[in-house]
């Protein structure tokens, strides 16, 4: 916004200068006011987001809303260049590492258990011990005799009929595996649609930026022209301002699109449970996070 402000102050000097020449009007410095107006509108708007913004970030890391700190300017880009062109390379990554579905995945291998544990109730059992006994016997006299048993017992119980308490808690424990089993099903249809859309949707984003780049670089240039056919007397206000209108407009569509490649990839992130390995890492290793935020 800053810099839509500088421009709209260069199309009022040279509003004013050919006006001043004799060859400009009135009304071509109404105009450009009014635009320098809005933009200082639009600058005050953004500069009081700002502060909301910060606001809210701060509360999202458990600071208070007041707190005063610096937002670091080291940022890592995004590992663009590691972005599979095979998203079913990313869904796999997903399965591997999402902890939503891990989670379901250690709820059927319990159930698993449960249910093994139920049937084993139909089995035989069988325990086994085994005791050392002494006892000593004192006959008529003054000598002492000693006697030692050893012991070793094996007990086998066979389960008869329990009013079908063994087949109801077996019952119980399929139904409750078929029922972990259905909710893992739709976790992992939940993962792969979470990872197509942010693939799809990080891919996207990149393109765009690609596109914002262009779009603000001829913007950039239609403005420098109809400012120097506007100070040569052969172009109107009207076409400076579009020019500069639109200048201002590509310029937040880059910006945009320059968020939205940090967004998407965080969502990419969050997809795929892991981050995408930095060009050149070595394979398996995950970058460290850079930037943030400082408490001051």
């Amino acid at each position: 916004y800053e810099t839509n402000l500088e421009e709209a102050n260069t199309s009022l000097e040279a509003a004013e200068l050919r006006l001043e020449a004799g060859v400009g009007t009135l009304p071509d410095v109404l105009q450009a006011k009014a635009q320098l107006s809005q933009v200082e509108l639009d600058l005050v708007a953004a500069q009081g987001n700002v502060e909301i913004y910060r606001g809210q970030l701060a509360t999202s890391v458990g600071w208070p809303a007041n707190i005063s700190y610096n937002i670091s300017d080291d940022v890592s880009e995004p590992p663009v260049e590691a972005l599979s062109d095979n998203v079913n390379d990313l869904i796999d990554i997903g399965m591997k590492n999402r902890p939503d579905l891990a989670a379901v995945q250690a709820t059927v291998r319990e159930q698993e258990a449960l249910l093994r544990e139920a049937k084993s109730q139909f089995f035989p059992t069988i325990s086994a011990g085994a005791q050392i006994v002494e006892w000593w016997v004192k006959p008529e006299g003054n000598t002492r005799d000693y006697f030692t048993n050893y012991l070793v017992g094996l007990q086998l119980q066979v389960p008869i009929f329990q009013g079908f308490t063994i087949i109801n808690s077996v019952r119980q424990a399929r139904a409750e595996l078929e029922s972990a089993k259905a909710a893992l099903k739709l976790q992992e249809q939940i993962v792969i649609n979470d990872v197509w859309n942010a693939y799809f949707e990080f891919r996207t984003s990149v393109q765009s930026l690609n596109a914002a780049a262009n779009l603000l670089e001829s913007a950039t240039e239609s403005y420098e022209a109809s400012l120097a056919r506007y100070r040569a007397g052969v172009g109107d206000i009207i076409e400076l301002l579009n020019a500069q209108t639109t200048l201002a407009q590509a310029r937040a569509e880059y910006v945009q699109s320059k968020t939205d490649i940090f967004t998407t990839y965080a969502d990419l992130v969050n997809a795929i449970g892991t981050e995408l390995p930095s060009p050149g890492a070595p394979e398996g290793e995950i970058p460290a996070g850079e930037g943030g935020t400082i408490p001051q």
